[in-house]
């Protein structure tokens, strides 16, 4: 039996609303992993409007508000912070349903990028194009870091934040990708600094994209090898059965590394014994399709 999709599950005054906004996020190329955690967070926003009598009409930037500071209260700290309701207000103020927002701006990375955006055109004179990129990646960056520290306190930026954002990134963008955002974020760090807002120059921790011209892998892994790496996981703890589970799936269907990494459990039909696999480009489809279009064959088991 197939996995019943999230937006099914949403209950309350939002559950007539989520197919809808599970698309609007899909049409702004948000990933799939973050797709599903956005719903989740539409989920636990419907359940709050729901206990307390409110339909959605009644939902403003203050319920949005008082709805985050009782999840704080309760220990749930991701996406604990004014800016992460954005997108769901934006979807249904688009539509019609939320009321529209008649104050300015006041979170703390709505009021910096109001600055930036002004800096990139006065200071820099960036084109327009240019500047609607630097401030999408500058939105997302300060928005993380807004969600990891509690708050956007730019005094505790440090090169590990840089890292850690551009390595989480790196998960869902290609090579290309990466250069065009790297090439983004370093201006925003330039303006910090330049602005007085964090103490010491970041520009250098925004690093380069290696070049893998000419460093391809191997094309084909011999059978000893794959043996030998077989043999290496340690079956007897849960960590080296989900290791042995990975490689199978890699040497024996010829998955993407992508691929399995992206799995999940709703994703295996027991009884039929089929595996979904998320390829590129949103394209969903069964293991022994995406094995035939990269010209191998299914073996008969996974297992031995």
């Amino acid at each position: 039996m197939a996995a019943r999709p999230l937006t099914s599950r949403v209950e309350g005054p939002l559950a007539g609303f989520a197919v809808g906004y599970e698309s609007w996020l899909a049409a702004k190329g948000i990933c799939r992993r973050a797709i599903r955690d956005r719903i989740w967070q539409f989920w636990y926003l419907s359940e709050w409007l729901d206990g307390r009598g409110l339909s959605a009409v009644e939902l403003d930037r203050r319920c949005a508000e008082e709805h985050l500071a009782e999840r704080r209260e309760a220990g749930y700290v991701e996406r604990g912070t004014p800016s992460s309701l954005g997108w769901p207000l934006e979807y249904l103020r688009e539509i019609g349903v939320a009321p529209p927002d008649t104050e300015a701006p006041a979170g703390p990375v709505d009021r910096l990028l109001v600055d930036y955006r002004e800096y990139m055109v006065l200071e820099r004179r960036f084109a327009a194009r240019t500047v609607a990129g630097c401030d999408r990646v500058a939105r997302v960056f300060l928005e993380n870091l807004e969600e990891r520290h509690g708050g956007l306190d730019l005094d505790v930026l440090m090169a590990a934040d840089i890292s850690e954002f551009l390595v989480s990134e790196s998960r869902r963008l290609n090579v290309g990708g990466m250069r065009g955002l790297v090439s983004k974020l370093r201006p925003l760090m330039v303006f910090l600094h330049v602005t007085g807002r964090i103490p010491h120059p970041l520009r250098w921790a925004v690093p380069r994209v290696a070049d893998t011209n000419g460093r391809l892998l191997p094309r084909v892994v011999d059978r000893e090898t794959v043996t030998a790496l077989l043999a290496s996981c340690d079956r007897g703890r849960p960590v080296g059965v989900r290791d042995y589970a990975m490689l199978l799936l890699l040497a024996r269907l010829g998955l993407r590394s992508a691929e399995v990494a992206s799995m999940q459990l709703e994703d295996i039909d027991w009884r039929a014994g089929e595996l979904l696999v998320h390829g590129k480009g949103g394209r969903e489809g069964s293991a022994a399709a995406a094995c035939r279009r990269r010209g191998g064959r299914v073996r008969p088991s996974l297992g031995e």
